[in-house]
């Protein structure tokens, strides 16, 4: 674009050579001045800026511009604000400024620039004119500890102040009595049954003289910390102000905001942007916004406050440029100057600046919101006395304070211990903790049936009970399960003599029985499993003391509409249980719910199309679930999209948004669309591997549970109830007794290979986990159990599909010899039969398959031991001649590996979800024995033909083809990619 913008001023620079009046322009005559001249401002090198190419440079003459006299422009300003001894005032602030760059920590939202110098005189000469008489040294000071103290952080402020003490030795600054401000501010906590904390009421001041001098402000911070009440309580204070106040304060006026995430969207939705095709002008949300804004301050005094709730980063934040300084202009692409005005704010709200340039810090008042600043205990206060949700409303005063008193007493503790010791797969923070805790509580409660009426001491164990049930399974369920047993200790310790855990296991192991109020094991209210032939594999659960324990604290979550986020290492079981969990809530008849599942290609249009799509229209703003009913959106892989150039992640942004504001934007009519009756819940693995952290901001709605791997006995327990039910069928006893040794020898097998096959660079897909097992136990139950003759043949089903899973995925002959010898090994300890190592895989090799009988229909075809390996060439080479009558003519050698190759494939490709990843050198073989086993298991085979010019658009046409063809046609296909 630049190298466009070079032409064309080019030819003005030739028209203005040759003193033309009039000159041709883009095929256009038009009119040209003299005086005409282009200016350009740059500060290059940082993120979000280009180097200008080399025909633009060459039009203009550089001017290198030297850092300014801050000092002098410090003296001239305060003298034009009316002060006496403006350079002895300019001097020490200029020192002031430099003691500050070098003595305080480097922050990202730190600027000790001409702006923020600008802004601190300004406000000196506010409070020079407010009170002439005090003496100029306090009113400088004043200015600069307003305009600094809200950025900085809590370990930098005794620093600054010792700083301004060394520059003004004897000067006692008195405090500032913010009177009918401070008292509207405290008045509006109260009335939103908010505690009312000094340094949160503070903050809030700050924000408001912020806001009086800066046209841009950013409330920067860590989640938790309290910035959306912050805005939102000094908005209701001044509207409060506005009805009340004697004093004609003009900054006392009603105040609307609109409020959107910039990162959820794409550049062209936020400002606006040209069809590509039709070059139609289609508006963005931020544009409208804005310009809406523009038009209300038109009309009356009432101040407009757009709210940017989401992430900074140099892509969308710099055409705000114009916005943020003096200037007060939105700049669009269509030519559109949208000029705006001092009945206006920009505020920003952001966890960091890590990833914003200089010029955006610079340009915006910064206030620093910690979550030190309220904590978690005013949050807690609010919950036990608010008379209409919280716990006011069903218990008694004399309740309350006992669990305030377990509040204190319990969580400093805690929270001492999860900071030192524990390892949370997702990083939480203490609020979002305590928030758990007091919904699991409320939803608990219910069950309990307090008689009110009744003697106090008589709930008193109750009570506690409850409140030590709901800490492990909120602050204890959040990290790996490795400092569970550390974690069991502390919280015996700390409920002594007050709560009775069982004595066996640990404190993860028991429930709270209602309204009986004693601890049980989960394993009592464990349902049984049997074992069924015709449900499909994927669909077998067998209930073990995990999912039982997890899909009743998920439950009970969702039942007070609160969100959860379960996370875990692959295989372990989330998806399942979940889904489990939703299904048996909908067979209920109260919960409907609709599944997403996210990849590296998920975006946040295609996430918004999805979710509107399957809630009801109630309104044109409104959303929901159907009429008496309410719904769960489970989120799949929810960690897994892409992030962005600046590590954001849109669909996760857009879920935030819609757990924050509760709805989101009409996409094309750029109108608010509301959400309601819908609770989200997500599943995620660790981050790593294609998987990305998740923002906290984002995280901290859920109540994060952490799920296990299941343990050695679990695993056995699982696939025990899986392998015993399919061998019940079987005839023989001896059969049906090798039921024991396939589970144990397959889960030990597994942590065999687990602990000695690690992934190295050179081995980087030696990576197992439990779903290899269950791949294992799946390939066995191929084979129908009242067809296995003996139990010989059973221990070779076992041999052929673990070498399948776990075999074929290593690549030296050292891991394959190991391998195969502690399968000898197991087969003589597990299985008692006197085999050796050449009877199993020298002699005669095993082979499973359902090709064996040419001729057979695919749905008889039966799958069993191929009574001659010697005998597969041959039926190879039958086949083949069949594929060379319908196929392009293929020719193959069926040699030993060739058939061990097609064997493996067909055995794939007869599995439900059965893929298979060929690994190898060019030229051996993938493509041709795959085409070929497709074709022994009557599958259609299809692949794209890359060529120039293929893209995203052309890869997804041929989806919809495959697709088509599988699911309207209901043909069998494989995709070779």
């Amino acid at each position: 674009v630049l190298s466009v913008v070079a032409q064309q001023l080019l030819l003005i620079r030739i028209a203005l050579l040759a003193e033309k009046e009039r000159f041709m322009f883009e095929g256009r005559e038009m009119r040209i001045k003299a005086t005409e001249g282009v200016f350009i401002t740059m500060n290059p090198g940082y993120a979000g800026r280009t180097e200008l190419p080399d025909n633009l440079k060459a039009l203009f003459r550089p001017v290198s511009m030297m850092v300014p006299d801050y000092a002098l422009i410090a003296e001239i300003m305060l003298y034009a604000e009316g002060f006496m001894e403006a350079r002895g005032l300019a001097q020490k602030m200029v020192k002031m400024y430099k003691l500050c760059s070098e003595q305080l920590s480097q922050q990202d939202h730190y600027d000790y620039g001409m702006r923020q110098v600008k802004s601190v005189l300004v406000m000196a000469g506010g409070q020079k004119r407010e009170n002439p008489t005090v003496h100029e040294n306090i009113s400088l000071i004043r200015a600069m500890r307003e305009a600094n103290v809200p950025r900085f952080l809590s370990q930098d402020l005794p620093l600054f102040n010792a700083i301004i003490s060394d520059l003004y030795p004897s000067i006692e600054v008195p405090e500032v009595d913010y009177g009918e401000l401070q008292a509207a501010i405290e008045n509006t906590m109260r009335a939103k049954n908010q505690e009312v904390i000094d340094r949160a009421t503070i903050k809030v001041i700050e924000l408001y003289q912020t806001c009086n001098v800066r046209f841009g402000v950013m409330l920067v911070g860590p989640t938790g910390g309290g910035k959306t009440t912050c805005y939102n309580t000094l908005r209701q204070s001044l509207i409060n102000l506005k009805k009340s106040s004697q004093s004609g304060n003009p900054n006392y006026q009603d105040v609307q905001t609109c409020v959107f995430n910039p990162k959820c969207i794409s550049m062209g939705e936020l400002y606006g942007e040209f069809n590509e095709l039709t070059q139609e002008w289609k508006d963005g949300i931020a544009s409208s916004m804005i310009r809406t804004a523009v038009g209300l301050t038109s009309r009356d005094d009432d101040f407009q406050w757009v709210v940017f709730d989401g992430p900074v980063d140099a892509l969308w934040i710099e055409n705000m440029n114009t916005v943020l300084d003096d200037n007060m202009l939105l700049c669009l692409a269509n030519g559109e100057r949208i000029k705006l005005n001092k009945k206006m704010h920009m505020l920003f709200e952001v966890q960091d600046l890590a990833v914003a340039s200089p010029a955006t810090v610079s340009r915006c008042g910064m206030v620093y919101i910690s979550p030190d600043v309220v904590g978690w205990r005013p949050l807690t206060l609010s919950w036990l006395r608010d008379e209409k949700k919280g716990m006011a409303q069903v218990l008694n005063k004399e309740h309350c304070d006992l669990l305030l008193s377990l509040f204190d007493e319990i969580m400093p503790k805690v929270f001492k211990f999860v900071s030192k010791y524990a390892h949370e797969h997702i990083p939480t923070v203490e609020l979002q903790n305590v928030v758990s805790l007091m919904k699991l509580f409320t939803s608990l409660l219910s069950k309990a049936k307090l008689d009110l009426k009744a003697p106090f001491e008589e709930h008193i164990p109750l009570i506690t009970t409850l409140f030590a049930f709901c800490l492990v399974w909120s602050v204890g369920a959040t990290f790996d399960e490795s400092e569970w047993p550390d974690f069991d200790e502390l919280v015996r310790e700390l409920f002594a003599g007050r709560v009775h855990f069982p004595s066996g296991g640990s404190v993860y192991d028991s429930y709270v029985d209602l309204p009986s109020a004693n601890m049980k094991y989960w394993r009592e209210i464990m349902p049984s499993f049997e074992f069924n032939s015709q449900t499909a594999y994927f669909n077998l659960l067998v209930p073990t003391t995990d999912t039982v324990r997890y899909s009743y604290i998920v439950r009970q979550h969702l039942s007070v509409m609160h969100p959860v986020l379960v996370s875990g290492l692959t295989g372990v079981g989330k998806s399942v249980m979940l889904m489990n969990t939703i299904v048996r809530m909908q067979d209920e008849g109260e919960w409907v719910y609709m599944a997403l599942s996210f990849s590296a290609q998920t975006s946040s249009m295609r996430t918004q199309e999805t979710i509107e799509s399957k809630l009801d229209k109630k309104k044109k703003s409104l959303l929901g679930a159907p009429p008496g009913k309410r719904i769960v959106m489970f989120v799949d892989d929810i960690n897994m999209p892409a992030l962005e150039t600046y590590g954001a992640s849109p669909p996760v942004e857009l879920l935030r948004q819609i757990l924050d504001h509760s709805g989101c934007y009409d996409r094309s009519k750029l109108f608010w669309k509301s959400i309601v009756d819908m609770v989200e819940m997500c599943a995620c693995g660790p981050a790593g591997g294609g998987r990305n952290a998740l923002t906290p901001r984002f995280v901290r709605h859920h109540a994060c549970l952490s799920m296990p791997q299941p343990s050695p006995e679990a695993m056995k327990q699982i696939f025990a109830a899986i392998v015993g039910g399919y061998l019940s069928s079987a005839g023989s006893p001896e059969i049906k007794a090798f039921a024991k040794p396939i589970v144990e020898c397959t889960v030990d097998l597994f942590f065999n290979v687990m602990r000695d096959l690690k992934p190295i660079p050179a081995k980087a897909h030696y990576t197992f986990n439990l779903r290899d097992v269950s791949k294992v136990v799946q390939g066995i139950l191929m084979c129908k159990a009242s067809q296995l003759p003996d139990k010989e043949t059973l221990a070779k089903l076992w041999t052929h599909e673990v070498m399948r899973v776990f075999h074929d995925r290593l690549i030296d002959a050292e891991d394959r010899t190991y391998f195969t010898e502690m399968i000898v090994d197991f087969i003589r300890g597990g299985f008692k039969l006197p085999w050796s190592h050449e009877d199993l895989f020298t002699n005669d090799k095993v082979v499973f398959c359902d090709y064996f009988k040419m001729g057979v229909a695919i749905d008889d075809r039966r799958y069993e031991l191929a009574p001659s390996t010697q005998k597969l060439p041959g039926i190879f080479s039958d086949y083949l001649d069949e594929y060379n009558v319908v196929n392009k003519e293929m020719k193959l050698v069926f040699f030993w590996d060739a058939c061990e190759h097609i064997s493996r494939l067909a055995r794939v490709l007869r599995q439900p979800r059965g893929n298979a990843m060929l690994v190898g050198v060019g030229g051996s073989g993938k493509q041709s024995l795959c085409r070929f086993a497709a074709f022994m298991a009557e599958y259609k085979c299809f692949q794209i033909e890359l060529k120039k010019g293929y893209g995203y658009a052309e890869f997804r046409e041929d989806l919809k083809t495959l697709y088509f063809t599988a699911g309207a046609e209901g043909q069998p296909i494989v995709f070779l990619f």
